[in-house]
């Protein structure tokens, strides 16, 4: 599989992002809003302690951000934040 890694800045900022988003719990559905040709990929945030967490990003969908429990639609700065750090853009 493609993999990026990125610096702590960078998985700083994307974590404050997806936390700000209204959150609801996951049902696994997706509704496509548009096909611009964007891949889903996967983003993982390891921590000092404990497992990494992953978090689901389907562009194209609503909800576009989903962690297997809860999931949201993404905002404008979601959207520019995970385009960044997506391993198919560079």
């Amino acid at each position: 599989p493609v993999r990026r890694e990125h610096d702590a800045k960078t998985a700083e900022a994307l974590a404050v992002a997806l936390n700000s988003l209204a959150a609801r719990p996951g049902d696994n559905t997706c509704r496509q809003v548009s096909d611009r040709g964007e891949r889903p990929f996967q983003l993982r945030f390891r921590y000092p302690d404990g497992p990494a967490a992953t978090v689901d990003v389907v562009p194209g969908c609503a909800p576009a951000v989903d962690n297997g429990l809860l999931q949201a639609d993404a905002d404008d700065t979601v959207r520019e934040l995970t385009k960044a750090v997506s391993p198919y853009t560079r």
